[in-house]
């Protein structure tokens, strides 16, 4: 069977693959951060699980779902999605986004069309689906049907928000690590919160971020979007 994972980036979808790694390593051989589109590949003699950002929103505006028997879909708050991409594309991306958040908003690469036309994308051709919720996440991985979850709540305590931050702050003074582009955890800037990978982490936060115009404009865009 081909399972494809897939999530908007920043909707959590490193925490879910770390949680995924730990889960799957002894039945599953695990490729790590292919590329900025493959995160994942997890091979074994029954199933190969794929995690594609179907071509990656952060470079792209097509989208490209590969072939599969089932998907499963991460979701997260679109505000709190669109907050996290502003960040990264900022100060992370090699491209760095020099514009305002509130113009953000309307960027192609991470803008709130671009995440609607993702999940449109993946709900019109994914097959047989299954749902996360990253406000939720450890009901929603409790509640999928393929994958054995008897050691969950170890890994999900094992890629806690604080031991995801301090294994990032770990690899900064790395120099085999530090500065590469496919490394999962590593600030570009150890003195700069915003450029953590781990910047955030929190449900609902975008409130902090975004004004009421900003916040009315985005859920007018995302009323015509119906999951």
């Amino acid at each position: 069977m081909k399972i494809l994972i897939t999530g908007f980036p920043k909707s959590g979808t490193t925490w879910l693959c770390r949680t995924l790694d730990c889960l799957l390593k002894n039945k599953y051989k695990i490729f790590k951060q292919i590329s900025h589109n493959i995160k994942r590949i997890y091979a074994s003699k029954y199933h190969t699980v794929i995690f594609s950002y179907l071509n990656n929103p952060l470079y792209a505006t097509k989208f490209e779902v590969p072939n599969h028997d089932k998907c499963i879909i991460l979701y997260r708050d679109f505000k709190d999605i669109l907050v996290s991409c502003y960040f990264q594309q900022k100060y992370r991306e090699s491209t760095k986004y020099g514009g305002t958040l509130s113009e953000f908003i309307d960027f192609d690469y991470g803008g709130i069309k671009s995440i609607i036309n993702f999940y449109k994308a993946i709900e019109e051709q994914g097959k047989d689906k299954e749902y996360l919720y990253y406000e939720k996440m450890e009901e929603s991985i409790r509640s999928l049907s393929v994958f054995d979850k008897t050691k969950l709540d170890e890994c999900l305590e094992l890629n806690s928000f604080d031991n995801m931050r301090n294994q990032e702050i770990a690899n900064y003074s790395n120099a085999k690590i530090t500065g590469s582009d496919l490394v999962e955890l590593c600030p570009k800037d150890i003195n700069n919160i915003d450029s953590y990978k781990t910047r955030n982490g929190k449900v609902g936060d975008y409130i902090n971020y975004l004004s009421q115009e900003n916040i009315e404009k985005i859920d007018s865009i995302a009323s015509n979007y119906d999951q």
